[in-house]
């Protein structure tokens, strides 16, 4: 059961089905991550944090590899609503945190 419904940018899809296509383990790895921030998005398996980005702004940026990252948000009308905005690196070519 999830506490919080959730929204994904299209950028977030796309960049999922990209760096899942041929990775099975990863894709079954962000579909339960996913899960559980829908439950709750502050569980310490998560390292869920705050983080200021160039483009995306203010957000949230939860653990999905080591090197891998979710950033979300709640949207300001209904705190029980979560946009996830992006999935990309920790660091490299592709990080989420310009």
């Amino acid at each position: 059961m999830t506490r919080y419904s959730v929204r994904y940018e299209k950028r977030f899809i796309r960049r999922l089905k990209r760096l899942t296509k041929k990775d099975r383990w990863l894709r079954l790895r962000s579909r339960d991550i996913l899960l559980r921030i829908s439950d709750n998005p502050f569980r310490i398996s998560l390292r869920t944090h705050k983080v200021n980005t160039r483009f995306l702004g203010k957000a949230y940026s939860s653990r999905v590899t080591a090197n891998l990252r979710i950033t979300w948000r709640f949207v300001k009308d209904n705190p029980e609503e979560i946009i996830i905005l992006d999935i990309g690196g920790h660091e490299g070519k592709h990080k989420v945190y310009k």
